[in-house]
């Protein structure tokens, strides 16, 4: 990878490896090594401490203290209360887009219409990409910015979760049936509705996420996946040195 100094490198490097992390490159649990990262991109320990703080701060990792800095854990109790966050912060602002005389439907009907693609498309990084789009464009639509903010400090974790359960919509158009209906609730202004609809599709994703977490002890990511970067993968390697050990996938 080409070097990676100046005044931005905390910032370009929390961005890589936030994509490493959320394209759920990364195992659970897996710890990181500032020092290989550091001789990674040729920096000093200072812009990656930074980046490890951030990437801690956002719920990414946790920093065990005389340990080091580890990849967040999945079990079936973190899954269930992610998905309880999401569902007040996308539940409340679903009802306040339904409450509104002229709602702004634009945004999240354009980000149905790129699930409809992804789903065709059956590349589940991108699948995962436009599902998440499509609940920040219903979050955005609401106008919060709290609730805006909030949506995104529990996305990256969401992303997470979705990314090293691939086998969890083998018919992706199952999506669409859920999602879709979503969007017609809050076009029809029923609040009722829409919070039916909402709870039906976070219902369902938390069971499917719940089954696969209890199916798999070591929940550990699938990198059979062809990567569209080189740099999120080269990323996992200089975190770890026992990264490229033998993974077993995810039974499925």
């Amino acid at each position: 990878m080409a070097e990676v100094l100046g005044r931005g490198a905390s910032a370009t490097i929390t961005t890589l490896i936030r994509s490493a992390l959320t394209e759920g490159r990364f195992a659970p649990n897996q710890q990181l090594f500032e020092a290989n990262l550091a001789a990674h991109f040729h920096t000093s320990r200072g812009p990656i401490r930074d980046a490890l703080h951030q990437l801690t701060a956002e719920g990414l990792l946790r920093q065990v203290p005389n340990r080091g800095v580890f990849v967040i854990p999945f079990d079936v109790e973190a899954l269930l209360d992610l998905y309880f966050a999401r569902r007040v912060v996308e539940e409340t602002a679903a009802v306040a887009l339904s409450k509104s005389r002229n709602p702004r439907l634009a945004g999240l009907e354009d980000a149905m219409a790129r699930l409809r693609r992804a789903t065709k498309s059956r590349d589940w990084v991108r699948i995962v990409q436009a599902d998440l789009d499509f609940h920040e464009a219903l979050v955005e639509a609401s106008g919060s910015h709290h609730l805006i903010r909030m949506f995104r400090t529990l996305s990256g974790e969401a992303r997470m979760s979705l990314q090293w359960f691939e086998q969890l919509y083998p018919e992706p158009g199952d999506l669409i049936d859920e999602h879709q209906p979503i969007l017609d609730a809050i076009a029809s202004h029923d609040s009722t509705r829409v919070k039916k609809q909402l709870a039906i599709h976070m219902r369902e994703a938390m069971q499917r996420l719940s089954e696969e977490a209890r199916r798999s002890r070591d929940l550990i990511p699938m990198p059979s996946r062809s990567a569209s970067m080189s740099g999120p993968r080269s990323v996992v390697a200089a975190a770890d040195p026992r990264s490229s050990r033998k993974r077993t996938k995810t039974p499925g």
